[in-house]
């Protein structure tokens, strides 16, 4: 009042004052403020923002839709909404009209949360909440600009609205990602369980020398239900696998099926080979680097010019998968083993025991301890072979055999070992290494893929022709039928069949027979190649002049001198087709190949055949083919061998390790199985194998 009263008017320099007079009517005096505090109404909306935002930290965190609190919130400020329309609506006052406060506050909100409700407790994208958080983002950021002043408390519900709108859709986006995520993770796992199924535990390939289809099955009703028959049941069968080269041997087998591949490209084209240096026949396995252990050979797998399956499992596993040969016999053995085996053990023809070379290392302690305790060298002098059942049993036998065999091995002292190994009983004693290499050396014992290759034998005892030993052969197939059902046995119980990939195939050939009988006037011949040599030398000394154009010759091939031909500058290979054509001329051959020809002549299936089992540095510069049914006398006449190109059929059969069982009578080639190893243990296949796998098996 003080101010107003001291207050003039001034008009037209007229000044009087602008209030006339006072009076006091009521002497009021001021309030005492009562005790207690009461929270403003920001403050409310402060809390109740913190309360909001810790909400929808736990709903993201805990991923789980509050739908309670977007109940609450949203449906109060869609109450709210409703009275600010209905006044901005019906009400004359100016302090309503043009109410902003209807961006945050709106009916909108009542009438949509039962929707809003609806997709937050469902996960799924509500457009209204999208909508809501772009508007009120809109407002916080224009709200210094609105012509409408606004109590502060206002800010915090604006906010409470805004980030459950946020955390809502956060949820969404993090829930979609999830789910996403998870999608993919299993399709991915199960594209994977699909296209790359667990690799085998063990692998065991066993290779039986000399098996035959037409054998296995002529002799059936002989064979228990463990063996052969449960092979035949659960295993994936192919009745004919097929070398795809000619003069197959065990050698010669063995490294085509772990390498892949045909000699032309591995080197091991035999058991034996002229050594071109030397012009001394050489084992396929000799090595004078390597000493042997219970045994004076030198052998190693260092002539094998490829790598093997056995290699390209430890290249993968980076040594870690453990790779071991068992056979009666040293070549089949290494080349199994290939050159980054572990192990490769043979029995000694002489003593009896397992053998090993240095070239892998240390013997095993489990292999010496075997040796020490259980060789057959131990027990050779009671082991006797007889029949196993009654000799009517027997049904393929020759009408003057009606006697039944009974051999004592140790009966012949030099030989009793030899005598042994080309038994069946040798394959019972490699199941007892086997046995050994598992139990004690942790084959198959961890998830990372071991390799075991097995050899057993099934040919002729003795090396005797099948006229010879006819029951033997049926007994052969007997006990060997007994042999593979403990194999199976032993793994089952060991491993589980389950983790266990196994082949079994055979190395192809057979034994040479005995020449027919004259009786029944089958044409047949003798050719000597010695005595065919010294013709070639002669005739080439008549057409080029004096010298030893024949160096070599060994295993119907023949060795020309290539440093008295140079002498000379004769060209080698018109010198190669003047011999092959002069040789054509003898009894007994049918044809004959120079290496040019083999090399770099036309293809017709024979050749091609021929071609893969020669090696240009190690083969002969002439091969002769020699008619069927003649006798190849060799030098020393102990080593005769009947020719005799009749189709041998062997089998495949894969089992184990998810194989479907089925039996296939479309022909399949040998240089699949090293490549369908490797498909199932994922790992490359060798470096010289160039077929497709075999991947329907599962």
């Amino acid at each position: 009042m003080d101010a107003f009263a001291g207050a003039q008017i001034v008009h037209d320099s007229v000044q009087r004052p602008l209030v006339s007079g006072k009076e006091l009517i009521v002497d009021a005096l001021p309030e005492e403020e009562e005790g207690g505090w009461m929270p403003t109404p920001f403050q409310c909306s402060l809390l109740l923002f913190i309360l909001t935002a810790a909400a929808a930290i736990y709903s993201i965190r805990k991923r789980t839709g509050l739908w309670g609190v977007d109940l609450i919130l949203f449906g109060a400020a869609g109450i709210v909404g409703c009275v600010l329309a209905f006044l901005a609506l019906f009400s004359e006052h100016p302090a309503v009209s043009s109410n902003f406060l209807l961006l945050v506050f709106h009916p909108g909100q009542l009438l949509i949360l039962p929707y809003i409700i609806y997709c937050v407790r469902k996960g799924k994208k509500c457009w209204y909440l999208t909508l809501n958080l772009v508007v009120l983002t809109l407002f916080m950021v224009l709200f210094p600009l609105i012509p409408q002043r606004f109590d502060l408390a206002v800010v915090p519900l604006a906010l409470c609205l805004l980030i459950r709108s946020a955390s809502n859709l956060i949820l969404k986006e993090i829930m979609k990602g999830l789910l996403t995520s998870l999608i993919t993770v299993l399709t991915f796992t199960g594209l994977q369980a699909q296209s790359l199924p667990t690799a085998p535990k063990l692998v065991v390939g066993l290779t039986i020398d000399q098996l035959r289809t037409d054998y296995l099955e002529a002799f059936s009703s002989l064979y228990g239900e463990r063996g052969f028959k449960r092979l035949w049941k659960e295993g994936r069968v192919f009745h004919n696998a097929e070398y795809t080269f000619s003069g197959v041997d065990r050698a010669s087998a063995m490294a085509a099926i772990y390498s892949g591949s045909t000699p032309s490209v591995n080197g091991i084209i035999s058991n034996r080979w002229m050594d071109v240096a030397t012009l001394r026949p050489v084992n396929s396995t000799d090595d004078a680097a390597f000493m042997g252990y219970y045994t004076d050979q030198t052998c190693a797998p260092t002539k094998l010019l490829t790598s093997t399956i056995a290699d390209e499992l430890k290249i993968a596993t980076q040594g870690k998968g453990i790779v071991y040969a068992i056979a009666p016999f040293c070549d089949a053995a290494i080349f199994a083993a290939g050159h980054a085996g572990n192990g490769a053990f043979w029995i000694n023809p002489t003593t009896g025991k397992w053998s090993g070379t240095t070239y892998y290392g240390e013997f095993p302690w489990w292999a010496s301890q075997y040796n020490d305790r259980q060789a057959i060298d131990s027990r050779i002098s009671s082991v006797t072979w007889e029949p196993v059942f009654p000799r009517g049993m027997y049904t393929f036998l020759p009408d003057w055999r009606d006697v039944v065999f009974k051999y004592k091995f140790d009966d012949d002292r030099n030989n009793k070992f030899r005598r042994f190994i080309t038994s069946p009983f040798v394959n019972d004693e490699v199941n007892a290494l086997a046995e050994e290499a598992i139990g004690k050396g942790s084959v198959g014992m961890d998830d990372i893929t071991d390799l075991l290759a097995l050899t057993y034998y099934a040919g002729n005892y003795a090396h005797k022709s099948v006229q010879e030993c006819a029951m033997e052969i049926q007994d052969t197939y007997v006990r060997l039928d007994r042999s593979i059902a403990n194999l199976l046995d032993l793994l089952d119980k060991k491993v589980g069949l389950q983790n266990v990939l196994i082949f079994v195939t055979s190395t192809g050939y057979t034994d040479s027979e005995s020449t027919d009988s004259g009786l029944y006037k089958i044409p047949t011949g003798e050719f000597h190649l010695n005595r065919c040599t010294a013709l070639l030398n002669m005739f080439l000394m008549a057409t080029y002049g004096e010298g030893k154009y024949v160096e070599a010759y060994h295993d119907q091939q023949i060795y020309l001198n290539h440093k008295l031909l140079e002498q000379k500058q004769l060209n080698l290979t018109e010198v190669q087709e003047k011999s092959a054509d002069f040789l054509m001329q003898f009894s007994g051959v049918n044809e004959a190949y120079s290496a040019h020809r083999l090399l770099l002549g036309s293809w017709t299936p024979e050749i091609y055949r021929i071609r893969n089992g020669y090696h240009r540095k190690r083969s002969g510069d002439l091969v002769i083919d020699v008619l069927p049914g003649w006798t190849i006398v060799s030098e020393n006449g102990n080593e005769n061998k009947v020719v005799r190109h009749s189709y041998i059929p062997a089998p495949l059969i894969f089992m184990g390790h998810s194989v479907k069982p089925a039996i296939i009578q479309t022909p399949v080639t040998i240089d699949h199985i090293a490549p369908t190893l490797a498909h199932f243990m994922r790992i490359r296949a060798p470096n010289p194998s160039s077929s497709a796998p075999i991947t329907d098996l599962r």
